[in-house]
């Protein structure tokens, strides 16, 4: 059976844009920040010493990606650690995260960073994973 040229043309468009459209639709892909939630009750972040210092501009959509672990203190259905900024919580801004026995558990959130820049301090405010738990903290740091 012959085809008519337009519908050739439409096979050979039709998943062009259909993989063009989404990003031009919806944006870039959002940001992906990978954080640790260890078993001795710390925030980490590749690269970094220390409490981390997460920079996040306005507006901007990011993917935070989280690897726990269980500390020594853990909720009955699993929860091992939050990752709270108390100020914005109301925007989504607090994330419950699982703990794995040996090996860490994922959890991801897409959030829309607040339009209020300034220093924020984030941390496990909600869920008390253990000894050291009042020091498990990041900064965040929104920019204009």
């Amino acid at each position: 059976m012959h085809r008519p040229k337009r519908v050739r043309v439409f096979d050979f468009v039709l998943p062009i844009l259909l993989t063009l459209l989404p990003p031009v639709i919806f944006g870039q892909a959002p940001r992906v920040i990978e954080i640790t939630a260890t078993k001795d009750n710390h925030f980490r972040c590749a690269g970094q010493k220390g409490d981390p210092v997460i920079e996040l501009k306005a507006g901007e959509v990011v993917k935070l990606r989280f690897s726990a672990m269980k500390g020594p203190e853990f909720e009955k259905d699993g929860t091992a650690h939050d990752f709270t900024i108390k100020e914005f919580k109301d925007q989504g801004w607090s994330v419950r995260m699982k703990g794995g026995d040996k090996d860490p558990i994922i959890t991801e959130a897409t959030l829309v960073v607040p339009n209020k820049p300034g220093e924020y301090k984030a941390g496990c405010f909600t869920v008390k994973c253990g000894k050291g738990h009042d020091d498990m903290v990041a900064k965040v740091i929104i920019k204009p």
